[in-house]
């Protein structure tokens, strides 16, 4: 499967492959990395660039009212979050 990862803004993916009839197909995601598992996280946002950059606003002003001191989430640059959680 020939496909392609490109950045679009802060989180946002862009994910182009082309299926087995040859048409491309356009997928965005979000990418995360969990603060509590470190661990990468990856969140569908459907095909649509307007409704996936909406869907991504959401997501983070979720973040910020989970407890209104928390970073963002860190962004995944292809190296993973070391940082642990202190109680």
């Amino acid at each position: 499967m020939n496909q392609k990862f490109e950045r679009i803004a802060r989180h946002l993916y862009q994910r182009k492959y082309r299926t087995a009839p040859g048409d491309w197909t356009t997928l965005y995601c979000a990418h995360f990395v969990c603060r509590l598992k470190v661990k990468s996280r990856v969140i569908p946002l459907g095909s649509d660039e307007s409704l996936a950059k909406d869907e991504l606003k959401k997501i983070e002003a979720r973040d910020v009212e989970r407890d209104g001191k928390s970073e963002s989430f860190t962004l995944l640059n292809g190296r993973t979050n070391t940082r642990r959680l202190t109680t």
